[in-house]
């Protein structure tokens, strides 16, 4: 969602935890007792161990690490922040949701938990839970665009379109160069007929990434509706070239285009290019190739 992972690891903060060189240290057993001195410093090692892990992308020993480091300190949120970001990153959603409600149970005003708690509430469809997540990130920290659009998303999902446009304008005011926020918005217009201002926000968005083939192909949808053909076909033809594997379908809607706008010699000439580049597209473009090859016959004089 929206490369969500990525902002997670950001918002992992093991500097708040005193660093030293990184040593892999054994454990005391779980039969033995430390002095706090003893029990501060098996913690540093714990993380500096479990730091370690996570530079060498091994997540399912670092997060052993930071379990251990929890049955040392059940009284610092950091900790079951990184166990919660450990299990997200595994795609272990409900552990990651547990350890982040610890997390925030310790430190309820900490705006980078709750969004942590509302991107794993999302990935286990619990929109409404997510939602109200986002919303109090958002309480805390006004200016999280990840959390505007994570809120536009789960929004969506709950068929509040109002709402989901409302948190993508707001995340685009904030962050005018996300080009996800304009393609959202871009969508979301299409979907209300307000085609020009759809286009507006879409050409923001190509603009921002032009190697997105989603935004060319919402671009020429835009036009189409708008009954631009030329400009319709001109965003689908860039779409197919920025995504090869789906340029053959996408060649059959440029067919289709000029079949309805009467180029029919084009139109076949594009449904042939479609099947040269996925031979499966045969029988589900045959009828359109077959009728346009007998218009053409038609518009033939007798000789």
């Amino acid at each position: 969602m929206f490369k969500q992972c990525t902002v997670l690891a950001q918002m992992f903060i093991l500097g708040s935890f005193i660093v030293t060189a990184p040593q892999i240290a054994q454990a005391h057993s779980s039969g033995q007792s430390l002095d706090s001195n003893a029990t501060n410093r098996e913690l540093n090692n714990l993380f500096n161990q479990g730091r370690q892990l996570i530079d060498e992308g091994n997540f399912s020993e670092a997060l052993l690490r930071y379990q251990h480091a929890m049955s040392l300190d059940r009284e610092n949120p950091q900790i079951f922040s990184a166990i919660g970001y450990l299990n997200a990153v595994q795609s272990n959603f409900q552990e990651a949701v547990n350890a982040f409600q610890q997390a925030i149970a310790l430190n309820a005003n900490n705006a980078n938990f709750h969004y942590a708690l509302a991107y794993n509430l999302a990935n286990l469809n619990d929109n409404a839970g997510a939602a109200t997540a986002y919303r109090r990130t958002i309480e805390l920290d006004a200016n999280n665009v990840n959390a505007h659009l994570g809120l536009g998303v789960v929004a969506l999902r709950q068929q509040d379109a109002t709402g989901a446009l409302t948190a993508f304008q707001r995340a685009a005011t904030l962050a005018p160069n996300n080009a996800v926020a304009h393609r959202s918005i871009g969508i979301l217009l299409i979907q209300q007929g307000q085609f020009a201002e759809a286009i507006a926000a879409l050409q923001k968005a190509a603009e921002l990434d032009p190697q997105e083939s989603a935004i060319q192909l919402s671009l020429g949808i835009a036009w189409l509706n708008q009954g631009n053909a030329s400009a319709a076909i001109d965003a689908f033809e860039r779409a197919a070239s920025l995504e090869p594997e789906a340029s053959g379908m996408i060649h059959v809607q440029i067919g289709r285009i000029l079949q309805l706008e009467g180029n029919l010699e084009e139109a076949l000439r594009t449904y042939r290019e479609a099947v040269r580049l996925q031979p499966n597209l045969i029988e589900p473009i045959w009828d359109h190739g077959r009728w346009v090859r007998m218009r053409q016959k038609c518009r033939t004089p007798a000789v």
